[in-house]
């Protein structure tokens, strides 16, 4: 330049090169969208980054002591010096075993003889340390006949009753002075207050009431618009039991309700005839089992209710105990059984959706573009999630208002990254776009401080395929601008 031009003062150098600066780069993450919402603590992310929603009811318990506290008292009448009194009670309880905290035994008779009686009572069946109860009494004649006695005996604390013929035998010895053996007359006993550390026995038919109680699926509430189908929900109760004997479920009511009022009665074979709960056998005492029973699609009509978005699950699930009243099925309890019942509504990302919408926002400063004119916007979007994604952009200023948008409507920006015949995404897809700006918009947006993210979301085939969706999957988005100096150089 120096050598063919020697006249630098009438040199006039314009500049039109383009000059391209990066504004923002962020990645909508589907997890971390969730988690900024109310339904991140429902979302439930497994080892391989499988996605579900989990609504939980309240867990319900119910405890041995509330619903046998004790065993019902056991009176008899004695006829002779041995009786054998039948151990069964009402609604066909039949006690077999019971080691006792607590109880009372209480014996009345008369004695219509002129003299001192020596009396002995045995109960075989109740025992401790291997030795059958004994008790002796003397009953002293005071002159008077008939003689009144009444014995009380309060603590039969660590006594057991052992009744594998269901009947307990109380026989006594009453042995006058002159040596000879005789009867009593209206003798009885009374066994009361009998509560125990284990029980072992038939205890009837039994319905125990449970709670009513609901469930709200906050996922049509707070996170997802558009059309949501799920490819698999669920129902699901869990029941942890350590009760010894049969336990079946009694659905009260299964109902869901929609946003506008509309109820779904949840419909299963297992709805009406009940399902059974899992129980320790005789063996096994002091273990918790555990029974997993889940409503499905094959087994309900659930699928077609979630995918009419209900907002919530109302739901009372009683239990009843020897549901078959099979007296030939010997069950336990111990002073600490228990069972809890937990029902809850389960969601796994795997289904299809279309035109739902997901927020987010990145933090930008366009202050660096006042010297420069002719903007074009590169936008540039790489997403491994298998979904369409149609975005708007929006300018926000430091006051918190909306200054202008990128496009003049919801723009195609992404493209669903390529699936398997599962519907697991398998790779990426990349996408370039060029916005031009025009010096009005440039004027407007001068201020931005961030940019707002707003997005329709479809599943792959515009809606029509199922597909799974992945907490490690994501969308890259990054924008960039290429321009030109306003003045020369």
């Amino acid at each position: 330049m120096f050598s063919c031009n020697k006249d630098l003062d009438n040199l006039d150098v314009q500049s039109d090169a383009e000059f391209a600066f990066p504004l923002f780069y962020g990645k909508l993450d589907l997890e971390d969208i969730i988690q900024r919402t109310a339904d991140s603590s429902s979302l439930k992310i497994d080892e391989n980054g499988n996605m579900t929603f989990i609504y939980s009811g309240d867990l319900v318990s119910r405890t041995s002591k509330e619903i046998y506290s004790q065993i019902p008292p056991i009176p008899a009448l004695l006829t002779d010096t041995f009786y054998s009194v039948p151990v069964k009670f009402a609604n066909n309880i039949k006690l077999r075993k019971a080691k006792l905290t607590t109880g009372n035994l209480s014996f009345l008779f008369k004695s219509y003889h002129a003299q001192d009686v020596t009396l002995t009572i045995t109960i075989p069946e109740l025992q401790k340390n291997g030795k059958a109860y004994v008790l002796k009494r003397f009953v002293n004649y005071n002159g008077t006949v008939p003689v009144n006695e009444t014995l009380l005996i309060n603590d039969i604390a660590g006594w057991t009753i052992d009744t594998p013929k269901d009947t307990l035998n109380i026989r006594y010895e009453a042995i006058k002075a002159d040596g000879n053996r005789d009867t009593l007359s209206e003798f009885g006993m009374l066994a009361t207050n009998l509560q125990f550390s284990y029980v072992e026995g038939f205890f009837g038919y039994e319905v125990f009431p449970i709670k009513r109680d609901t469930i709200e699926l906050e996922i049509y509430k707070n996170l997802l618009g558009g059309e949501v189908n799920f490819e698999d929900p669920k129902v699901t109760v869990t029941v942890r039991s350590s009760f010894g004997f049969p336990t079946r479920s009694q659905v009260v009511v299964a109902q869901f309700r929609g946003k506008n009022g509309q109820l779904f009665d949840l419909e299963s074979p297992f709805v009406t005839n009940g399902f059974d709960f899992e129980y320790p056998d005789i063996n096994s005492v002091g273990t918790t089992v555990i029974t997993p029973f889940k409503f499905n699609k094959l087994n309900s009509n659930i699928g077609d209710i979630i995918n009419a978005n209900p907002i919530y699950l109302d739901y009372q699930i009683n239990a009843i105990a020897n549901p078959d009243s099979n007296t030939d099925i010997i069950g336990f309890m111990t002073d600490s059984s228990f069972f809890v019942v937990n029902v809850a509504v389960e969601l796994p990302m795997v289904g299809r959706a279309k035109n739902f919408t997901i927020t987010d926002e990145f933090q930008v400063d366009f202050g660096k573009l006042e010297d420069f004119k002719d903007p074009v916007f590169k936008l540039i979007t790489e997403s491994s999630m298998p979904i369409d994604l149609d975005l708007q952009l929006y300018f926000i200023g430091s006051d918190g208002n909306t200054l202008d948008s990128l496009f003049n409507d919801t723009k195609p920006v992404v493209k669903a990254a390529p699936i398997d015949a599962l519907g697991n995404s398998i790779g990426k897809t990349k996408f370039e776009q060029y916005i031009p700006i025009s010096t009005e918009q440039l004027s407007r947006i001068q201020n931005t401080k961030k940019i707002l993210v707003a997005g329709s979301i479809s599943t792959s085939n515009k809606g029509l395929t199922p597909v799974t969706i992945k907490a490690n999957q994501g969308i890259e988005v990054k924008m960039g601008v290429v321009t030109k100096l306003k003045s020369k150089l």
